[in-house]
């Protein structure tokens, strides 16, 4: 989930994006991202194959106008839902980082 003035280079498209969207990339469709915003904020999460293939939804998520080649990936996200999002992304960042702490 980015914030920001962008420009994506997905296949043989371009998106030119402003506000908060996001974007889910394919490991088989080059892509490419110009940030144009001198202010810009935003998180990434890389899952792996295995994540996916645990999942009993991931055949039909592969075939999502998401990740379908020819498809859209990027969803625009309202300031409302991003306010959402960005509380989710801090506890996952929150929980990564518990995992690294000690305990005496």
């Amino acid at each position: 989930m980015t914030t920001g003035k962008s420009r994506i280079h997905y296949a043989d498209k371009s998106f030119d994006v402003e506000n908060t969207i996001l974007f889910f990339g394919n490991p088989n469709v080059p892509y490419s991202w110009e940030t144009l915003s001198r202010q810009y904020a935003g998180y990434t999460i890389l899952f792996s194959e295995d994540f996916f293939a645990g999942n009993k939804r991931s055949d039909s998520l592969q075939k999502s106008p998401l990740f379908k080649l020819g498809g859209t990936p990027i969803l625009e996200i309202p300031e409302s839902q991003r306010l959402f999002l960005n509380g989710i992304f801090q506890k996952m960042i929150e929980e990564q980082q518990s995992d690294y702490v000690s305990l005496p």
